[in-house]
């Protein structure tokens, strides 16, 4: 099973892609947030880690690639 977080500032964006990854039997949507800082706070208090994650390059709070600087960082910290 491949686990997947959605991460895009638009509501509709993410239930699109959320409801198109949820197509195939074999990927699991984990978490879904509409920023990064939303992204980062889910990993952190979520037991379940994605294998995968979708982001949004523009967003507010903070961009996609800051989020991904910091998904990564935490993903070596544990």
């Amino acid at each position: 099973m491949v686990k997947v977080l959605v991460i895009d500032d638009s509501p509709l964006a993410r239930e699109m892609i959320t409801t198109i990854l949820n197509t195939d039997s074999e990927i699991r949507v984990i978490g879904q947030a509409s920023n990064g800082r939303d992204a980062i706070d889910f990993l952190k208090a979520s037991t379940e880690k994605p294998d995968i994650v979708t982001c949004d390059i523009q967003m507010p709070i903070m961009d996609g690639f800051e989020t991904m600087g910091h998904i990564l960082k935490l993903r070596h910290e544990t």
